[in-house]
């Protein structure tokens, strides 16, 4: 096939998508044998929680039930082990504001490159909508419940002069310690996800 044909007939879609997938299954690169595997990883995850909790950063959450084989979509690489996503993250929970605040709603996203825009408002308590509710941190990942097949998802990547509140229509992640924010955003972008 000459270089013409090819470039007329590659699909950047789904090249993309093949490269994402790959990436989530963990086959793009080599694994070293001296890396920590995810059971330590995990360990580690569940002291912060606990801590967290007793803080009362965050709240104590139900135990999430066993994943089952159904759900298993393919073979992780050897130290990798199947968790859910409130294995790896949590969110700081909602508050009405009291004080000026950066709102970030669903359209703050620009969804061709997954990244906050520079349409946040600032607004004073008094102005905000009622969906005005959701805390987050540099470092969070959003995620968009509503239409989420629209995949707007970004990470939260910058520090406000006001403390940034989100519209009820995001999950929150926040990445325990030792959780890659970008590892979360490529796998809710993934089709294994939604």
């Amino acid at each position: 096939m000459h270089w013409k044909e090819l470039k007329n007939n590659l699909n950047t879609e789904d090249l993309k998508n093949k490269i994402l997938q790959l990436a989530v299954q963990g086959k793009l690169v080599e694994h070293d044998p001296n890396d920590e595997p995810a059971s330590v990883l995990l360990k580690k995850i569940q002291k912060e929680k606990e801590r967290l909790v007793k803080e009362k950063k965050i709240r104590k959450s139900k135990p999430l039930p066993p994943i089952t084989e159904d759900e298993i979509p393919f073979e992780l690489p050897n130290g990798w082990e199947w968790v859910r996503l409130k294995d790896v993250g949590y969110d700081f929970g909602q508050k009405k504001p009291d004080k000026k605040f950066t709102y970030i709603d669903v359209g703050s996203i620009n969804q061709e490159k997954s990244v906050l825009g520079e349409n946040n408002n600032i607004l004073n308590p008094e102005n905000a909508p009622s969906r005005a509710r959701k805390i987050v941190a540099n470092g969070t990942v959003i995620y968009s419940t509503v239409r989420p097949y629209l995949l707007n998802i970004a990470i939260i990547d910058q520090d406000f002069i006001y403390e940034p509140i989100v519209s009820t229509a995001f999950a929150i992640v926040h990445p325990y310690n030792g959780i890659f924010n970008k590892y979360i955003y490529y796998c809710l972008k993934s089709n294994f996800f939604y």
